[in-house]
């Protein structure tokens, strides 16, 4: 798993970190336990930011701290209505070092460090059986923009642009992918990189990044969906373009 650039490949879960940190079994399932109550969660999630204080780790001070005020702030000011481009919200972003992170069983080519700070986490999985969806913007192979045999994709079908530009922090802002069409994908095997998507800041003027504390503040794309990254999907042996359907997503339609 890649965590900001760290790498624990025997541990592909937060409780198995814990325990592998020192944290006692009894505290490891305590924690599990409370941290799933959305009430017991707060208090708990409370306690972690207290602690990331303690050790100076101000970067998880602010992530931790984004993820409460935002969840409470979303619904109570209706920020979608403020937000300078759609599924973006106010909050904290976390500086994640870029680190080429290496499959140690040698099965998925290598997570490029660009690519691996845009996961929370991330982990070698085996393609093969999955369905698998991306929103891009042309499909003209000259044109500057995403295409459909680019790197990221998801198991999860967006019905809307909020929602996929908030769930894989996709920033409209940044001029990545305009989000116009989108593929689906059936792969008959390899292997990627599958975890949550790390939140992206809008940039200037809508946010504020520190380098020194580590962490930027304004608005983001929050991310937190799963999403998949296929190492060097460009290459008609890895995404072959026949095996791709094409189509305009529900928001561009209308």
């Amino acid at each position: 798993m890649a965590t900001g650039g760290g790498y624990q490949p025997q541990w592909f879960s937060a409780i198995g970190q814990n325990y592998q940190t020192g944290m006692g079994y009894g505290e490891t399932v305590t924690r599990a336990v409370l941290g799933s109550n959305p009430l017991t969660g707060v208090g708990m999630a409370s306690y972690d930011l207290t602690s990331s204080a303690l050790r100076g780790d101000w970067g998880g001070v602010a992530e931790g701290a984004g993820g409460l005020v935002g969840g409470f702030a979303a619904a109570k000011y209706g920020q979608r209505y403020l937000a300078p481009e759609p599924g973006a919200e106010l909050g904290f972003y976390r500086q994640r070092v870029s680190v080429d992170v290496v499959d140690p069983n040698g099965m998925a080519a290598t997570l490029p460090g660009g690519h691996g700070a845009n996961f929370i986490s991330a982990e070698p999985i085996h393609l093969g059986g999955r369905t698998l969806n991306r929103v891009f913007d042309t499909i003209d192979p000259t044109a500057n923009g995403a295409k459909a045999n680019g790197g990221y994709w998801s198991e999860k079908v967006y019905t809307d642009e909020p929602t996929w530009r908030m769930g894989v922090a996709v920033p409209k802002s940044a001029d990545w992918n305009r989000g116009t069409l989108q593929a689906e994908w059936q792969p008959t095997g390899g292997w990627g990189w599958g975890g949550r998507a790390a939140p992206q800041v809008l940039g200037q003027p809508y946010s504020f990044t520190n380098q020194k504390l580590g962490f930027g503040i304004g608005w983001i794309q929050r991310g937190g969906d799963y999403q998949v990254f296929v190492p060097n999907s460009y290459k008609p042996t890895v995404i072959p373009p026949s095996a791709i359907t094409v189509s305009p997503t529900p928001w561009s339609k209308q």
